[in-house]
């Protein structure tokens, strides 16, 4: 685990020494308006190797997940083996504590842990209702955003 933390922090703070590129848009009042109407000035703005600048933080970025994995996966181990040492380390399972929990009421506490999770999420979750999408004007939407190569 010490391993994935240390190569998680080693490439979050070497990309945070890498130097700010410039963005694309020079003019973010660009962002807003049509191509047609850009002035001279705005055009000669765009900074037409920003896309370049991406590819340094693949690598790093990629380094950074496998980090986490490498923390989260035997951080999960360990909390089910810590789970299944106190609960079926009993008599009846083969172990020495004087006390155990069958499979069940394990299932049980594990329901009442996750119950309050459900009106937690109905009543502290705010989602701002939005209405069907017209899937023509969708489609024309996505088609610039294609254009535009944002993807």
């Amino acid at each position: 685990m010490l391993i994935g933390w240390l190569l998680c922090c080693c490439m979050l703070f070497m990309m945070a020494s890498f130097l700010e590129t410039a963005p694309y848009y020079g003019d973010p009042s660009m962002h807003f308006t049509s191509h047609d109407e850009w002035a001279e000035t705005q055009r000669k703005s765009i900074n037409s190797n920003a896309s370049d600048a991406a590819g340094k933080y693949v690598i790093p970025m990629m380094m950074v997940a496998f980090g986490y994995l490498l923390v989260e996966v035997p951080a999960d181990a360990h909390f089910k083996a810590f789970v299944v040492a106190v609960a079926f380390n009993g008599v009846e399972y083969g172990g020495s504590f004087d006390f155990s929990l069958t499979f069940p009421r394990l299932m049980l506490f594990m329901g009442c842990v996750c119950l309050p999770l459900g009106p937690a999420a109905w009543f502290l979750v705010y989602e701002s209702k939005v209405g069907p999408l017209n899937f023509c004007v969708y489609m024309a939407q996505f088609w610039k955003v294609l254009q535009k190569r944002a993807v």
